[in-house]
């Protein structure tokens, strides 16, 4: 049986080859991953690129770069982090010790697990790879084989993944500008939203050929402020997958750049996961954003609709 997982955050929109694990409540039927995907920049508007062996092999090769350049001391006590396996230590001398210790812990954390998976295979080839001369190419290979031993992870029990590509007006822009999106405030208000990006669901993600399935393709918003507009011309925020797995709740702004227009508003709207039954759930002069659904069915989301200001900003900084 098909199984659908939401990415619990959004994705932002950037020429970056790929994204990690992100971390959020983990519920019956759902999970979190995400895997090598291109985000790029066409024309002013976003695109998604599905993952492929070039995109890991690029993003690893700037991971290898970070991870030589880092030392391991850091601002805060080490002790503190949520797992020090993140942490560059004091016993690494190169990105490759980095792998190894990491994909170490990760195969000693899979065989703890209920249903933990048979990783014999992986630990063999891990024990021939350690030892060897530490070059870029040993580390894409343990980064493979660590990318492979991840996904035997018995929680990642889906096949589709649920997410949102957006970015930020200006994210691109050599001058960056706070009041057009590049502060953590201004970014949630719908005048800054980068125009493309979608609401998409990647079929079969654990596989070579991976899929992009575009949900809200050829929709257009069926009532109230923007009517007519293609979803696809605008720009998305924040989806959430219903605890049933049926309906997908989000936020979406018409991708217009006029500051404070009520046509340039983030709104909800909820969808099911095959595309039908689009609905505007709200609409109005204020931004409505991060939908979250409740066990009930309800749903709660967050708003600039109590018309306050942040006080520490030296232009107009709605509330929310």
């Amino acid at each position: 049986m098909n199984r659908l997982c939401c990415m619990a955050t959004y994705i932002a929109v950037a020429v970056a080859p790929a994204w990690s694990m992100a971390d959020a409540p983990h519920r019956a039927g759902t999970g979190v991953m995400w895997q090598g995907v291109e985000f790029v920049n066409s024309t002013g508007a976003a695109a998604v690129v599905v993952g492929t062996p070039q995109n890991l092999q690029r993003s690893w090769d700037v991971q290898y770069g970070e991870t030589q350049s880092r030392n391991a001391h850091y601002r805060f006590p080490a002790d503190q982090a949520r797992n020090t396996q993140a942490l560059k230590q004091e016993t690494d001398k190169n990105p490759v010790d980095v792998a190894v210790r990491r994909l170490e812990a990760l195969i000693n954390k899979l065989k703890s697990m209920r249903q933990a998976p048979d990783l014999a295979q992986a630990e063999k080839r891990l024990a021939e790879l350690k030892g060897k001369e530490p070059t870029p190419a040993l580390y894409r290979e343990l980064r493979t084989l660590g990318r492979q031993v991840a996904f035997t992870n018995p929680l990642l029990d889906f096949d589709s993944i649920l997410f949102v590509a957006r970015g930020v007006r200006n994210d691109h822009a050599r001058g960056k500008s706070e009041y057009d999106g590049d502060h953590f405030c201004d970014q949630y208000f719908g005048h800054n939203g980068r125009k493309g990006g979608g609401l998409l669901v990647i079929q079969n993600w654990k596989s070579a050929d991976a899929q992009v399935v575009d949900v809200v393709k050829g929709l257009k918003v069926p009532n109230g402020t923007n009517e007519g507009q293609r979803l696809n011309d605008g720009t998305f925020i924040s989806p959430d997958l219903s605890w049933d797995g049926k309906t997908i709740v989000f936020g979406w702004s018409s991708g217009g750049t006029q500051k404070w227009s009520p046509k340039n508003r983030f709104s909800v709207f909820n969808v099911g996961v095959d595309g039908s039954g689009l609905t505007r759930l709200t609409d109005g002069d204020f931004d409505d954003f991060d939908p979250t659904w409740l066990p009930n069915g309800r749903i709660v989301f967050m708003s600039t609709r109590r018309h306050g200001f942040g006080r520490c900003h030296g232009r107009p900084v709605p509330a929310y």
